[in-house]
């Protein structure tokens, strides 16, 4: 079909990141808990967890909300030093192209991310996305949105184009979840490591890729 918009996720999808993560949450856990976050604590206690509910669950009932919000900026900044000290740092491959691909052809792309705005200002920045979108279009974690459905409507009404016809990026469950629920039909997973096929129950996944190359020529024969 016609895709007349795009919404992307940015981490996981846009950006493969999950190893600067776990460094920043391994670097913070080890100042702040003298402890050795293992990748299993990382998988179960924190993947896909905001960062206040990731702190509550390290250390329950140990801080104010306060000292959890100064806790969750600061994992923020140690991730972006970490991004910032890798030489040659990029998008997924096949990434500018598609967006390229999308802006010769007149679809509108923004992002709908649950980043804060340091990062997003970060990302803005270090990537040059300033070819394919307004930073402002950006929709991100202000501090108003309790879930990704918000922000997939939000971003739809900033490109101004049917949702029948959007496409959505994205590379987590709930993600897709998310999507589904708030009506998008149309959505391309992107998997740093192997494809979970518990995917595969979802209709409205219509390709999955470890790659941006697969994905544009996936767009251009459909």
């Amino acid at each position: 079909m016609k895709f007349t918009s795009a919404i992307f996720d940015f981490n996981g999808t846009l950006f493969f990141d999950s190893d600067y993560h776990f460094k920043a949450w391994k670097k913070l856990v080890k100042e702040e808990f003298n402890h050795e976050l293992t990748e299993v604590e990382m998988n179960t206690i924190i993947h896909g967890c905001p960062n206040i509910e990731a702190i509550e669950r390290l250390a329950p009932n140990a801080y104010s909300l306060d000292k959890k919000n100064e806790l969750s900026k600061l994992k923020e900044a140690m991730y972006r030093e970490i991004c910032a000290s890798i030489d040659h740092i990029s998008l997924v491959d096949g990434a500018p192209e598609l967006m390229n691909y999308l802006k010769e052809n007149n679809i509108p792309l923004t992002i709908a991310s649950a980043s804060i705005i340091e990062n997003i200002d970060f990302f803005y920045t270090t990537f040059h996305l300033d070819q394919w979108m307004k930073l402002e279009d950006i929709i991100y974690d202000n501090g108003t949105y309790k879930n990704k459905i918000a922000m997939f409507n939000d971003a739809l009404s900033i490109l101004g184009k049917e949702k029948e016809s959007c496409i959505i990026f994205e590379d987590s469950l709930s993600g897709v979840l998310s999507a589904i629920e708030a009506g998008f039909k149309h959505i391309i997973l992107l998997h740093q490591h192997q494809y979970r096929e518990d995917f595969d129950k979802y209709p409205e996944i219509l390709f999955h890729s470890n790659n941006f190359y697969d994905v544009l020529n996936y767009i251009k024969s459909n």
